[in-house]
């Protein structure tokens, strides 16, 4: 099969360093087994806010064409400048895919998440004009996302400066093949937009997922050097969270316990909150005179360093607000794929997983109290701690593993190729 993705917002695998997500272990995968694959991405890093110096097409070892187009770039995740940034690209991109369609390039198929929109609209006007088949992937809850991270008494008025891009959405999600969503709730979203019910043939729940890549012993020794300057007790008992460092996460509880924890005199426990993001200097302040020393924030880190972090952590951290919208974070199967017990404060399907498989421990985001007592089991009954590993290991090699999900990916986007025909 020839297919196509349309992905701004990922770590390219040409930049050094940086752990691959969802498209960029998928496209490998994919490019791997035999099918024609072009990955239609930007210049700009989204993670870092930076721009990436590429050429406009970069063919990848895996045999993955990697075609990049130009971004103007943003500061902030949620602006109007990020917002012309999805508009500039998308644009940019669809030239490109329509000069390869008249080149009589046409793909089989063509998978686009959402966010952006943007790039939604401008895929679902390509494929009509040339009669392409294609698949949303809902990733996040654009545009409702936006209403949401607008300030309460402004929402009624973001969804009404919202509403081409509400009809945009609708209209390119009715105008799908499919419909996908990385859990549950995104898949209704997305069928919700589409005004349909789900059909089994054609929509799907497609899990992040996640494939260890420890590092060679030498790579492995010099991160841990690393850590142990950054001040990591190499025989604490390490509590980690890496990601993007925004408005999704709320970190109180966590620096409560920190202080209690200082002030009994243990040291024994040390925080590592690392990533970067518009949160991370309040995070910063807000842990005080504990930072630095109880809790670190080293910023943003490599694929080496996060694969030690782990393998340092006694337990990984999913300190997320009441409100989320994320109902299974892609950072859940990374720490089972670790067998790291999870304080999770993440309803939905995460929190049926963590009670019902025991992978570690729910708390009330909103009580300190419960997130200390759950922070004292999994660092002081190592029996419960043993369980929970052993749970969290179990369930990844059983549903979660890249492989696994990607075989059933497969065969439906085979099946959305020959649709149109």
């Amino acid at each position: 099969m020839r297919v196509w993705f349309i992905e701004i917002g990922e770590p390219l695998p040409v930049e050094e360093g940086k752990r691959l997500l969802r498209y960029g272990r998928f496209t490998d995968w994919l490019a791997r087994r035999g099918h024609e694959v072009v990955w239609w991405a930007c210049d700009f890093s989204h993670a870092e806010k930076t721009h990436v110096t590429l050429p406009g097409e970069h063919l990848l070892q895996s045999g993955v064409r990697l075609r990049v187009a130009h971004g103007p770039g943003y500061s902030h995740n949620m602006s109007l400048r990020r917002i012309w940034h999805h508009r500039a690209v998308s644009r940019r991109i669809g030239e490109q895919l329509d000069e390869a369609a008249r080149r009589g390039q046409l793909p089989d198929a063509i998978i686009c998440p959402i966010p952006t929109v943007e790039n939604a609209a401008m895929i679902e006007k390509f494929a009509a004009k040339w009669r392409v088949p294609y698949m949303l992937d809902i990733r996040d809850e654009w545009p409702t996302e936006l209403v949401r991270a607008a300030p309460r008494g402004l929402r009624s008025l973001a969804r009404i400066a919202l509403t081409l891009q509400f009809r945009s959405a609708r209209r390119a999600a009715k105008h799908a093949f499919g419909i996908l969503g990385v859990t549950q709730r995104q898949l209704e979203y997305g069928l919700a937009l589409a005004g349909r019910a789900f059909n089994a043939g054609q929509d799907a729940v497609f899990y992040h997922g996640y494939t260890p890549v420890p590092c060679a012993p030498s790579g492995r020794a010099e991160a841990n050097a690393w850590w142990r300057a950054q001040g990591l007790h190499p025989d604490a008992k390490v509590i980690s969270f890496a990601g993007t460092l925004g408005v999704s996460f709320d970190f109180g509880p966590v620096f409560a316990a920190a202080r209690t924890l200082h002030e009994k005199g243990r040291r024994d426990v040390q925080f590592v909150i690392a990533g970067d993001g518009d949160a991370r200097q309040r995070l910063i302040e807000d842990a005080g005179p504990l930072a630095g020393k109880t809790v670190l924030f080293p910023g943003w880190i490599d694929q080496p360093r996060i694969d030690a972090l782990l393998m340092l952590s006694t337990a990984a951290l999913a300190p997320y607000i009441p409100a989320t919208s994320m109902s299974l974070p892609n950072k859940f199967f990374e720490y089972m794929a670790y067998g790291l017990p999870v304080l999770s404060s993440c309803s939905g399907e995460s929190e049926a997983l963590v009670r019902g498989h025991e992978l570690g421990i729910q708390y009330d985001p909103e009580d300190d109290m419960g997130f200390a007592t759950a922070l004292s089991r999994v660092i002081d009954d190592s029996a419960a701690r043993a369980k929970m590993s052993k749970n969290a290991r179990a369930l990844f090699e059983g549903r979660f593993r890249d492989e696994r999900l990607y075989e059933e990916m497969e065969k439906m986007i085979a099946a959305a190729s020959g649709k149109l025909g």
